[in-house]
């Protein structure tokens, strides 16, 4: 073992994981399989890397491509509002940069305490709530905070799908199966699945 062999990146990960419980290691384990993408060597949200080729495939009509210029186009916004301290755009611009593709959005570190302080004025807010499950999403606490705003918003696909995979992580498999009944109701899901 890399552990016992002086890697002490690998001691200090040894030593996180054997004190995770049974709950976390389950989502953690989850998490790996859903955002395996994230944490492959190349970052998608890398412009310098993919920049022109995505503006390439867009131009050609990649619906896949325009989506990612569109993510880029909201975490560019995102910045100019932490840039300028307006909360409200902060928290909109990555809420719609999330609702494009949660798997690949990340929100910086740096953007977390406007949000937490935001959420303390706006607590109810959807783009509130959607930046703060993001920030929650590898936390056992996520689907506490899902489960909050879902019953505000019960039609918001990115809250559902978070809401159903934390349901499955934690094998609350009654209650991820009432929540697809009901996101069967949602009009995009139903026109989603017809086509």
């Amino acid at each position: 073992m890399a552990a016992e062999k002086g890697d002490l990146i690998a001691a200090r990960e040894f030593e996180r994981r054997e004190k995770l419980s049974v709950k976390d290691v389950l989502h953690e384990s989850f998490l790996n399989l859903t955002y395996k993408a994230m944490m492959e060597k190349n970052n998608p949200l890398n412009y310098e890397q993919f920049g022109e080729a995505v503006k390439e495939a867009a131009a050609k009509g990649s619906i896949t491509a325009q989506q990612h210029l569109n993510i880029w186009k909201y975490l560019n916004e995102a910045m100019e509002a932490f840039k300028k301290k307006d909360s409200t755009g902060l928290v909109a611009a990555l809420s719609k940069a999330i609702h494009l593709d949660h798997q690949i959005v990340e929100i910086p570190d740096m953007f977390h305490s406007i949000i937490e302080e935001r959420f303390k004025t706006h607590p109810d807010d959807l783009d509130t709530g959607t930046c703060r499950v993001k920030i929650y999403s590898r936390n056992s606490q996520m689907p506490i905070i899902v489960d909050k705003y879902l019953k505000i918003y019960p039609q918001d696909e990115y809250l559902i799908e978070m809401f159903i995979a934390g349901c499955i992580v934690f094998k609350k498999y009654n209650a991820a199966k009432e929540v697809v009944m009901i996101a069967l109701q949602v009009p995009f899901i139903i026109h989603y699945f017809a086509s």
